[in-house]
């Protein structure tokens, strides 16, 4: 009963996120960031999402788009065209429960998440099923660091680590020790991403926290930024009786993470943030809040490709948006 109970919390709190306070951060003058509007994946005629997913780039090219309520992933071009589907046979094969979420792709595989569960599905490039990943808990993010490695951030109702490393040709998992995790607690929630020389980046979803690990797995950095709070708040979730089952976080402080190819950690302010998840703050190699920026509009994601385009998702899930970032004094 327990741990259904707990499962049921976890699922409430990945509705949520689908679904403030600051202070000074700079004095003076800072370097800028614009955002200028380039396509709409898929056109803009036509929406081919009812909830659009998440987003991830080919290392040669390609950008790949989730949406686990028609259980599509397509892949689409520089200009935004369609350029491949997922097809009704290897969907059947992969047998999502709900349907593709989080996604990563590599020079060879796509890793999607079956949305709110353990299960990561691997494709080939073309999007032909290969097999299931199992991880250790429900799955928060993936991100490939390399053909063979993929990062998994995940939650468990114990006291479990959050973070491992998969090896998909020894299919063999190996703890990744994060700071500030604790396991088994909603605060533990991440998102992650690798940038070009293979270290990742994890920001915490309810905690104003960042860290940044090496390739070979081990701390580099750990850092918060001086204009949000320091963790969200908590609310109680009562049955009809009054019965307190649990405890979870109300608002979230980051709602993603993105790396450009120059380094510039770019981080997407969530409840917490000035407008939130517009707000983007921008971080150096060491951890100094560089710049602050805001997006055109509301998104539930940001996601930046190797050549340095930044991915979008607006209008209440209908539309991915890609955008090219222009720095001045960065």
């Amino acid at each position: 009963m327990i741990a259904r109970t707990t499962f049921l919390v976890v699922g409430m709190i990945f509705h949520f996120l689908l679904a403030s306070e600051e202070v000074v951060c700079f004095q003076g003058s800072t370097p800028q960031i614009q955002f200028l509007e380039l396509t709409t994946l898929g056109g803009k005629e036509k929406s081919q999402f009812i909830e659009a997913g998440m987003v991830a780039a080919a290392p040669k090219g390609g950008v790949y788009v989730t949406g686990k309520m028609r259980q599509l992933i397509n892949k689409y071009d520089s200009n935004g065209g369609t350029v491949l589907q997922l097809q009704k046979e290897e969907r059947m094969k992969a047998k999502f429960g709900v349907g593709p979420y989080q996604i990563s792709v590599s020079g060879k595989n796509v890793a999607a998440v079956d949305y709110g569960s353990r299960l990561i599905k691997l494709f080939d490039l073309e999007l032909h099923f290969l097999e299931d990943i199992v991880a250790p808990g429900s799955v928060m993010d993936v991100s490939f660091v390399s053909d063979d490695f993929l990062y998994i951030a995940f939650i468990t109702t114990g006291q479990d680590g959050v973070l491992t490393k998969y090896s998909l040709r020894r299919k063999a998992f190996s703890d990744v020790i994060l700071r500030n995790a604790r396991g088994g607690s909603f605060f533990d929630m991440n998102c992650c991403d690798v940038d070009s020389k293979g270290r990742l980046v994890v920001a915490y979803t309810y905690k104003n926290r960042v860290e940044v690990i090496g390739r070979d797995s081990k701390p580099l950095l750990d850092f918060s930024i001086p204009c949000l709070k320091d963790s969200a708040t908590l609310r109680r979730i009562e049955l009809n009786d009054g019965q307190v089952v649990d405890q979870v976080p109300d608002g979230t402080i980051f709602r993603d993470v993105a790396v450009s190819p120059n380094g510039i950690i770019f981080l997407l302010g969530g409840d917490a943030a000035e407008l939130p998840y517009q707000t983007i703050y921008a971080v150096n190699s060491s951890g100094k809040l560089v710049s602050k920026a805001n997006l055109p509009k509301r998104s539930g994601l940001i996601y930046i490709d190797r050549t340095g385009y930044l991915y979008t998702r607006e209008d209440q899930r209908k539309t991915i948006k890609k955008y090219r970032v222009v720095f001045s004094g960065l």
